[in-house]
């Protein structure tokens, strides 16, 4: 436990910042970390988050479902007004449904504000259960994403939304699966948050004609993925 909090440290201190508001509030992260106690469990949209959870933003250790789900709320907020014209807005749902095998409690979690519609009407709705799945009601398309790029993982992914989602939507509707296939994880701890900048990518991009532009590139700058990490983190 002492270790992961000593590499959030280590973390926090080493991340390059030019700018004096945002070097304040690495300040008072750098102050508030070692005041913590270790087994501390932290209240965020409703969830309770372990502390330790959030020690694992610090350098080459994978993210949890919650740190991620929580980080994708927050990049849907931040990118809803920059969109085109009118926000387009974005449903992010709780990997905890997916998680639910008893179905009374998995209903709790359907037709809710902030969790999954029966009528599924956002303009997007984005999932985290092992890899990223992004509605496109626009299109009828559901975007699916794993760092990894394995055809293993995507096709069981695609398998579970068929099964969970699908039920959903109403019977004339029919959604095609497309894999986007750029993005390609380099080491082993990155697959939050690049799954994390998947979403803001794809929501920063939502225009007017409910299109998606996709970035096209093979990989993502490791300094611009740190940054990021911790960007999530603060």
């Amino acid at each position: 436990k002492l270790i992961k909090t000593q590499k959030l440290v280590n973390f926090v201190e080493k991340i390059v910042i030019d700018d004096d508001h945002k070097e304040v509030e690495r300040q008072r992260i750098l102050h508030m970390i070692p005041s913590i106690n270790v087994d501390s469990v932290f209240s965020a949209n409703g969830h309770n988050i372990p502390f330790l959870d959030l020690a694992g933003y610090g350098g080459d250790q994978w993210l949890s479902d919650l740190c991620v789900f929580l980080a994708s709320l927050r990049v849907v907020k931040e990118a809803e007004p920059q969109t085109w014209q009118n926000p387009k807005y974005v449903t992010v749902v709780d990997p905890l449904y997916l998680q639910l095998s008893d179905v009374e409690r998995r209903n709790q979690y359907i037709n809710t504000k902030d969790h999954i519609s029966t009528e599924m009407r956002s303009n997007r709705i984005v999932c985290y259960p092992t890899c990223g799945i992004i509605f496109y009601m626009g299109r009828k398309i559901v975007w699916k994403y794993d760092p990894f790029h394995k055809k293993l993982i995507l096709d069981a992914v695609q398998e579970a939304t068929s099964g969970v989602f699908m039920k959903f939507m109403t019977s004339h509707m029919e959604m095609q699966f497309r894999a986007f296939t750029e993005w390609r994880q380099c080491d082993g701890h990155s697959c939050g948050v690049l799954t994390v900048q998947w979403y803001l990518s794809l929501v920063r991009s939502t225009l007017s004609d409910a299109s998606i532009l996709l970035a096209y590139d093979d990989k993502q700058d490791p300094k611009q993925l740190v940054f990021e990490r911790y960007k999530h983190f603060s």
